[in-house]
């Protein structure tokens, strides 16, 4: 199965630890975060994977080089964007080049988690769903991408609502199939979670994440990374 990693913006809220190296190259005990995420797609047995780079793109691929140097059964391409696309643009521009049919991993490159895409990618397969969504509840709804259930299956979905319907939040990990391409928008640039998942909300299925999962948007966010996974804190 191939993986698609969106690791091309600015990381604006995480300044000043972003103004001379990418996000997804700040060290979480030591390692950088993209090392955690390729990590555990080789747990998983998913060994080919896309990063998606622009801001400090060099860096990201040097990085690449010396990690496929001392695991090269990864393979590992940089997609280098000129100008950001949008994570939807993104991860319409790369699932073109994958087989008819096929299943894919999308994960925000700045996500630390340990989640079991075994147990995860099984899950969607039986469902034979086009997009299976992976969820958490949070304790901030209105920072999040909210969505409505209503026997396991998704009714809604609105990007950083004012007045949320629930306390569920997108993940931003996902497991797409490509027939889910027939539903993006007609144009090159756009979001998944404000252009695309709103309007398709009813076909996507629902998979409640209960391992460690921490979203690294900002530096506080950082900071506990470090203490809980320096801890072992990995469980749900």
């Amino acid at each position: 199965m191939n993986a698609i990693i969106l690791a091309a913006g600015y990381g604006t809220r995480m300044r000043p630890l972003t103004y001379q190296k990418p996000k997804c190259l700040l060290e979480i005990c030591g390692k950088p975060l993209l090392y955690w995420q390729l990590e555990l797609f080789r747990l998983h047995d998913i060994k080919s994977v896309y990063i998606v780079v622009h801001y400090l793109a060099d860096q990201i691929v040097d990085y690449v080089k010396e990690y496929v140097h001392s695991s090269p059964d990864m393979a590992i391409e940089c997609a280098y964007e000129s100008e950001l696309l949008g994570s939807g643009g993104s991860v319409a521009r790369l699932a073109c080049r994958l087989e008819e049919g096929s299943d894919f991993i999308v994960i925000n490159g700045d996500n630390l988690t340990n989640v079991d895409f075994t147990r995860m990618i099984s899950f969607h397969q039986k469902s034979n769903a086009a997009i299976t969504c992976g969820l958490f509840e949070t304790s901030n709804p209105t920072a999040c991408g909210i969505v409505s259930i209503t026997d396991g299956r998704i009714i809604s979905f609105e990007e950083k609502p004012v007045h949320p319907k629930s306390n569920l939040a997108n993940s931003g990990i996902y497991i797409m199939n490509k027939r889910l391409l027939v539903y993006f928008p007609r144009k090159e640039k756009f979001s998944l979670e404000r252009d695309l998942f709103p309007n398709i909300a009813e076909k996507m299925n629902a998979y409640n994440i209960n391992c460690y999962l921490r979203d690294i948007g900002n530096i506080n966010d950082y900071h506990q990374a470090q203490i809980e996974w320096k801890q072992g804190d990995l469980s749900e």
